[in-house]
């Protein structure tokens, strides 16, 4: 895929006319052209794996994401997942296990999130305070979330959490 500059530049000064400070590359990595943009706008960039995959091109792939990335200020933190379908699962954590030291080691300077719809309260504390540096949840106003965010807030106050996605189909706006 290719990008044009200008179209890179005018993409983020739209989103920063609307008041947006912040975007999530929404499961690929973002072109350079993109990273290049937020870095001179001040925009904050959630850089996203999307897979949680052990696989030798799985891991090249996380690999080149944080090493083509690691170096723009923009780059605030890495999501390395979003709504695995087995989040939470033994399978799920044994990759993770794998995955994360991983990538810890390509960029120990910014924290790592998983981008979460499908945990259970107990699942969220293991993602929230073991796992990863923060606990992204995925539409946390809609029945797909369920309370878990409401939950995992009043049982784990120290944990932090970010709201990884939304959007206004589950809510109206203004």
């Amino acid at each position: 895929a290719a990008e044009y500059a200008h179209a890179a530049d005018r993409r983020i000064r739209k989103l920063k006319e609307a008041g947006f400070n912040a975007v999530r590359s929404s499961h690929y990595p973002m072109s350079r052209c993109l990273l290049e943009a937020c870095d001179r706008q001040g925009m904050l960039v959630l850089n996203e794996n999307r897979l949680i995959e052990v696989t030798r091109h799985r891991m090249e792939d996380l690999e080149e994401l944080i090493k083509s990335s690691r170096n723009h200020p923009s780059v605030f933190a890495w999501s390395l997942s979003n709504e695995e379908m087995f989040a939470g699962s033994y399978q799920a954590k044994r990759i993770l296990h794998t995955m994360l030291p991983f990538a810890r080691r390509l960029d120990s300077t910014r924290p790592f999130v998983s981008a979460e719809a499908f945990l259970s309260p107990e699942e969220a504390e293991e993602y929230g305070l073991e796992l990863f540096d923060i606990l992204g949840l995925n539409y946390v106003e809609s029945a797909m979330a369920g309370d878990l965010f409401t939950i995992a807030a009043q049982r784990y106050p120290q944990m932090k959490f970010m709201n990884t996605e939304n959007t206004s189909w589950y809510s109206t706006r203004g």
